[in-house]
């Protein structure tokens, strides 16, 4: 079963065009022209007519134009298959973590969970839907939950039988002993005032939590919590939300610092790329831009052409950086790079903004005891960038969602009892797996594993 299916999304370049104003404005004038030439040769009232219903047109396509430019679809890809047609950009980040949308084309493979953020391309499914990533997580995910509900179903089973042999005791023990003796025995075995007040306490607890916008599915994980003794975090969407911030900006050939942020602001304002929604908010206006997905912008800013993204794309563009021998920033930080008429102009150097909450959260955790462990599918050198701004001695990058259920498992081993605390698809195996799974935000896969529920998320 090959099948070919067409992936939804906007066949597009976000292209805002200077060529696209003059054409309408040249159409406005030939109308004009038209009238008045109409009204001079006493055809005003015949020709009035057409020129208006022209003038409508031309108004409306142009109107049409600008709607298409700024439409913005995001579609899943449903199963796992490879691109035979077409490029976008992929935000993978819910299946590996990585935090900036990934460019793929022809001939590159996607999997469930993928979602498409630019172009229309065309998909030929691999395997069925029943065999892709997304369906193999939640059946990984599923069997974890199984095993950690067969504690429960054992006292379920056993509370029945224990409850008739400890009413069977008190029988005998009223016929052979006094009634007082029998009453102490009937205590000891149903401590009823025990149940009754803990199961107050827990109901009132996880009512209080509700209050806070967290969700606690039964007192189960309220006890598993207070015996945790490491808690695993996941680092894209939850230590960190993908927000982007500039660390220094480095300039070339006589441009100042500042300029270089108000070309790359202005060429930014034609993208959506999380590196391009920072720099925009240093931005002067476009006269035109065009974004090549996954690459980089070309815009006309202020009368300068801006060429603003990754060196290979201002290489593409004829920018010569060959001057340029090692990387400006360090590690795990993105460069972007700026070109202005042909010559380059600067770099900026960005890494992943972390809300200094999270660091206090971090902080009030380790206080308590508790080991705290970073676990993600970005890469290495970005995951220990952000541990050791964190204070955490213990991370892994580039874990796929196998490898994050076996890490529970072994950290489980060595310490525990081990929450976990997880946003996305590539977590559903390690929150279903750990003793406490913590879900944070919305999305209806990963908060159905989880034992407790952040909706809100952590910030």
């Amino acid at each position: 079963m090959v099948k070919t299916v067409a992936k939804h999304g906007v066949d597009e370049q976000h292209v805002h065009d200077a060529d696209e104003v003059p054409l309408f404005w040249i159409v406005v004038g030939v109308v004009s022209i038209a009238m008045l030439v109409a009204s001079a040769a006493g055809l005003h009232y015949h020709i009035m007519d057409y020129a208006l219903l022209l003038l409508s047109l031309a108004i409306l396509s142009r109107m049409a134009k600008v709607l298409i430019s700024k439409r913005r679809i995001t579609v899943d890809v449903p199963v796992d298959g490879v691109i035979v047609d077409g490029g976008s950009v992929f935000d993978t980040s819910y299946v590996t973590g990585e935090p900036e949308p990934v460019p793929l084309g022809k001939g590159d493979y996607v999997v469930s969970g993928y979602i498409n953020k630019a172009r229309l391309v065309r998909i030929r499914a691999l395997k069925r839907p029943s065999e892709s990533l997304l369906q193999l997580l939640i059946v990984e995910a599923e069997k974890a939950l199984e095993r950690k509900a067969s504690l429960q179903r054992f006292i379920e089973r056993f509370s029945q039988p224990y409850t008739l042999l400890v009413l069977g005791i008190f029988g005998l023990a009223l016929l052979a002993l006094s009634p007082y003796r029998a009453l102490a025995i009937l205590l000891a075995g149903c401590p009823s005032a025990f149940i009754i007040s803990s199961s107050t306490a827990t109901a009132l607890s996880i009512a209080l939590l509700a209050r806070k916008s967290t969700v606690v599915r039964g007192g189960r994980a309220l006890e598993e919590l207070s015996r945790v003794k490491v808690m695993v975090f996941d680092k894209t969407g939850t230590i960190t939300l993908g927000e982007m911030r500039i660390t220094r900006v480095e300039s070339f050939n006589g441009f100042s610092r500042d300029e270089v942020l108000l070309y790359a602001g202005g060429a930014a304002k034609a993208s959506d790329h999380p590196v391009a929604r920072v720099l925009a908010k240093h931005r002067l206006t476009p006269l035109s831009a065009e974004e090549y997905p996954g690459k980089g912008v070309k815009a006309v800013v202020d009368g300068a052409h801006v060429y603003l993204g990754s060196r290979k794309f201002l290489e593409e563009q004829g920018v010569d950086v060959s001057a340029l021998d090692q990387s400006v920033c360090g590690d795990g930080e993105r460069e972007v790079y700026v070109a202005v008429d042909g010559a380059l102009a600067g770099i900026v150097c960005m890494e992943e903004e972390v809300s200094e909450k999270v660091r206090r959260v971090l902080d009030a955790i380790r206080r308590d005891g508790l080991k705290v462990v970073i676990a993600s599918g970005d890469r290495v050198d970005r995951v220990k960038r952000i541990a050791e701004y964190l204070g955490v001695n213990e991370y892994f990058g580039e874990l796929s969602p196998g490898d994050k259920r076996r890490l529970v498992i072994d950290l489980r081993d060595r310490y525990g009892k081990v929450a976990f605390v997880g946003d996305g698809i590539n977590d559903v195996e390690a929150l279903a797996e750990a003793d406490v799974g913590i879900a944070v935000g919305s999305l209806c896969i990963v908060s159905n594993i989880g034992d407790v529920v952040l909706p809100r998320g952590t910030a």
